[in-house]
């Protein structure tokens, strides 16, 4: 029988919305301890999220309740793409009541 990969769910972090600002946070202080396939972000808040992975750059937007999904293996080619372990993502945007839920998957090697 052929080895198979498994998704495997990391811990789940959260933001509290109420602290956002005008000024980029880091949501995942030192990012997640492996490499990941899949990130997810659900904005539980009631207004727009601006993200950044560096931290100064508008790269993406979070609508109010929106899920933002970035499917890294998707279509991929070649060599095995991932978001690298370590990577901080940033957010930034009205102070609101409701939080930011941070979901990332992994895949571990069979």
């Amino acid at each position: 029988m052929a080895a198979t990969n498994k998704l495997e769910p990391v811990q789940r972090q959260t933001f509290n919305c109420a602290g956002l600002t005008g000024s980029y946070a880091v949501v995942n202080a030192g990012g997640f301890g492996v490499d990941l396939a899949i990130l997810k972000m659900y904005n539980g808040s009631l207004q727009d999220i601006d993200l950044s992975y560096d931290g100064s750059t508008d790269h993406d937007v979070i609508p109010a309740g929106g899920t933002f999904v970035l499917d890294i293996q998707a279509n991929k080619e070649g060599d095995r793409a991932a978001w690298p372990a370590g990577r901080e993502a940033f957010v930034k945007g009205t102070a609101s009541a409701g939080t930011l839920y941070i979901v990332g998957y992994s895949i571990k090697r069979a």
